[in-house]
């Protein structure tokens, strides 16, 4: 699609050197603009995944160096089993630290993102990677909610399911 837009010019001063050029319309030029055609929903909805997949995975690094900082051993990232997954997982002390981490343009809303149904997956996940420790589900855990806003700050909500 084009679009075209007729704008007056601003006659400036003749240059020294020779006579002015001067378009057929006189002082009126011609502007074109070619517009981009309308986005493919499909197209658009696998590029929204991506970018949502990618801000992801960046808000995951930001907490696990936090959590490195801090002193916790990076023990597994999105480690999976048991019908769920474990976004990071730390040992720290005698115990485990399983974080979920949460990404949304505001805090508040990257909690309203963590289900019922998805806090029973997470569950079930350390239960499995528990069971294969050498203490079994006696082992000490601790589960902590990380979210990150659109700013890159991050909230920790330690003992989020107790």
């Amino acid at each position: 699609m084009q679009l075209s837009l007729d704008l007056p010019r601003r006659e400036a001063p003749p240059k020294p050197h020779g006579p002015r050029r001067r378009t057929a319309e006189g002082n009126v030029g011609q502007l074109r603009l070619d517009l981009l055609p309308p986005a493919n929903p499909k197209t658009e909805k696998r590029h929204t995944g991506t970018r949502s997949y990618l801000s992801g995975m960046a808000a995951e690094e930001q907490v696990e160096v936090l959590y490195v900082r801090r002193g916790a051993e990076l023990v597994a990232r999105r480690w999976r089993g048991g019908g769920g997954e474990l976004d990071l997982v730390f040992k720290e002390g005698g115990g485990y630290l399983f974080v979920e981490v949460k990404r949304a343009t505001r805090h508040d809303w990257a909690l309203e993102r963590l289900s019922q149904r998805q806090i029973g997956r997470i569950f079930s996940a350390a239960t499995v990677f528990l069971d294969a420790c050498p203490e079994g589900p006696l082992t000490e855990a601790r589960f902590d909610v990380a979210t990150v806003d659109i700013t890159g700050q991050i909230r920790i909500i330690a003992d989020a399911f107790v």
